[in-house]
């Protein structure tokens, strides 16, 4: 019998939508339609975006650049504020109870968030309007890993070699939460141990299991 018990699993790395918060596409998609984007019903998607909104996550606009080029291509002359206010219709909720527990996860693990996201999003979640308690989201983790940032979108494996590479971590020690298939098998093919949800779900109970049974391999 050991003495000391050490975890298989040294980090957890959640994507950000449908996990720490839930998605509403609809919404979204409603907001950039009443401002004028008339095809946002064909662009917006829950995992994964197309035409001039997947580029603004793959960081090939600045936000800037990403309002000009929606002005001109829809003759409009939207506002910082507008854009921001439509793409904040993806943020459902925040349940509150899943920031809780990335603090008592956070004292036994490496917590960090991959997530196919763009600079209004990260505006917002780094302000103290993101939860109700005032909190952000750096707050909450050791690091945020932006695909906008990176210049790579999930599920291209080099956004994970990338993250591995900057966090220091191994595939073996790491866990990682997704509620997108296509992401969940990505991460698989690089070793990687995952864990798939669905938007909105309480994964606290599931991930706890997951943890103990892999941690329990390593004793």
């Amino acid at each position: 019998m050991p003495l000391f018990f050490d975890p298989m699993i040294k980090n957890i790395i959640f994507d950000f939508g449908g996990v720490l918060i839930d998605l509403d596409r609809d919404e979204a998609a409603r907001r950039f339609f009443s401002l004028g984007v008339h095809d946002a019903e064909k662009l917006l998607d829950p995992y994964l975006q197309r035409g001039i909104f997947l580029e603004l996550e793959r960081g090939t606009y600045s936000a800037p650049e990403f309002e000009a080029h929606l002005n001109e291509r829809y003759q409009l002359s939207l506002s910082h504020e507008e854009v921001s206010w439509a793409m904040r219709g993806f943020m459902k909720n925040r349940p509150l109870y899943k920031y809780d527990y990335l603090g008592t996860l956070r004292q036994h693990y490496y917590i960090g968030i991959l997530s196919n996201t763009n600079p209004y999003i990260l505006e917002m979640v780094e302000t103290a309007d993101f939860l109700p308690n005032g909190g952000t989201l750096p707050q909450m983790v050791d690091h945020i890993y932006a695909s906008c940032r990176m210049g790579i979108l999930k599920p291209d494996a080099l956004i994970y070699e990338q993250m591995l590479s900057e966090g220091q971590m191994k595939a073996e020690e790491t866990l990682f939460v997704d509620d997108g298939k296509a992401n969940i098998e990505a991460a698989q093919a690089l070793g990687l141990h995952t864990l798939f949800v669905k938007n909105g779900e309480d994964w606290r109970e599931s991930l706890q299991l997951k943890l103990l049974h892999l941690n329990q391999q390593n004793q």
